[in-house]
C-alpha cells in the first residue's frame, strides 16, 4: 500500500516539469501603452509609446492607427512610433498593436485614443468683381491667348542643361 511520503513524490515529480517550463508561472503583465498629447487634436501627430514590464521578452511592436501603419523603432525605454490622426474623426480612434515576443505567441493590444475637434475659424471669400465674370468670359480669354508652344522654346530646341557625372 502506498504511503502520503510516495503521493507527496509523485505530486512534486508531476508540478516540477510545469513549473520548470512556465506552465505554472502567472500570466506576463501586458505592455504600457501612451501617447502623447494625451488628447490630439483632429489631423495632428501622435507620439505612441510601448513600454514592456521589466525583464518580459518583447522583440518588435507593429500596428496601426485609425487605420494606418504605425513603425515602431526600440528606444531604452520601449518602443516608439508617430502617427497622424485623420480629420473627420469622430471622437476617438484606435490603435491596433502587435507585440513580438522571441518564442512565445504574440499580443495584440488595443488602445483607444480620445481625439479633440480641431476648432478652426471660418470666413467667407470675396471675389472683386473684375475677377468674377461669367464662366464663358474666362475661357474665351484662355481661348484667345497664344499657345504654349509659342511662348516656350521647344524641349527638342533646347540645349541641354545638365550633364551626367
Amino acid at each position: 500500500m502506498p504511503t502520503p511520503f510516495r503521493y507527496l513524490v509523485t505530486l512534486a515529480l508531476c508540478l516540477v516539469p510545469a513549473v520548470a517550463t512556465g506552465q505554472g508561472a502567472p500570466p506576463s503583465v501586458p505592455p504600457r501603452v501612451a501617447w502623447w498629447p494625451r488628447v490630439p487634436v483632429e489631423g495632428s501627430l501622435v507620439r505612441v509609446v510601448v513600454r514592456p514590464a521589466a525583464g518580459d521578452s518583447v522583440a518588435a511592436v507593429s500596428g496601426e492607427l485609425a487605420g494606418e501603419p504605425l513603425h515602431f523603432e526600440r528606444f531604452a525605454d520601449g518602443f516608439r512610433a508617430l502617427g497622424a490622426v485623420p480629420f473627420g474623426v469622430r471622437d476617438s480612434a484606435a490603435a491596433h498593436l502587435v507585440v513580438q515576443r522571441g518564442a512565445d505567441a504574440d499580443d495584440t493590444l488595443l488602445a483607444t485614443l480620445r481625439v479633440a475637434r480641431r476648432r478652426v475659424p471660418r470666413e467667407r471669400l470675396r471675389v472683386a468683381p473684375q475677377g468674377g465674370g461669367s464662366r464663358e468670359s474666362g475661357s474665351a480669354s484662355l481661348l484667345s491667348m497664344p499657345s504654349h508652344r509659342s511662348l516656350w522654346p521647344s524641349a527638342s530646341g533646347s540645349s541641354r542643361r545638365w550633364c551626367r557625372k
